[in-house]
């Protein structure tokens, strides 16, 4: 979710909506901070103490404030990029920053894999189709 997440929440005049598959959310989380850094071209500590500037959690305000739906599938023992503090974190987040309601799947008894349901949903598929705009 980082990219495109970043890339959305600085253009959400131009995001119909915005979905995932066990999206990255926390780059504490996953990646983790030091594997992250170089990505920023910063140190572990620098992309710690300006970690709300490249976070996806914390990037959220402007697509709230866009009223950009928000949509993720996304597995309950997840241990790769784990839902609660994924997912489930940015449910928590994108809500209380009065963004319409992010529609969020955990199917149960999955995780960080290939599993057909993730990329079969039809919710997802549903989703993307029904917010995509040429116009955008």
């Amino acid at each position: 979710m980082s990219g495109s997440s970043s890339w959305a929440a600085e253009h959400p005049d131009r995001v119909g909506g915005w979905a995932g598959i066990y999206p990255v959310c926390n780059l504490e989380s996953y990646p983790g901070l030091d594997r992250a850094a170089g990505a920023y071209e910063l140190t572990a500590q620098q992309l710690k103490d300006r970690l709300i500037e490249f976070n996806p959690i914390d990037r959220m305000s402007k697509l709230a404030a866009a009223r950009v739906p928000l949509f993720a599938i996304h597995g309950d023992v997840d241990k790769v990029v784990p839902l609660e503090v994924n997912s489930g974190l940015l449910k928590e987040v994108y809500n209380s920053a009065n963004g319409p309601e992010m529609e969020l799947i955990v199917p149960s008894g999955q995780g960080h894999n290939m599993w057909e349901g993730f990329f079969r949903c039809n919710e997802l598929v549903n989703f993307v189709i029904n917010h995509a705009k040429a116009d955008k």
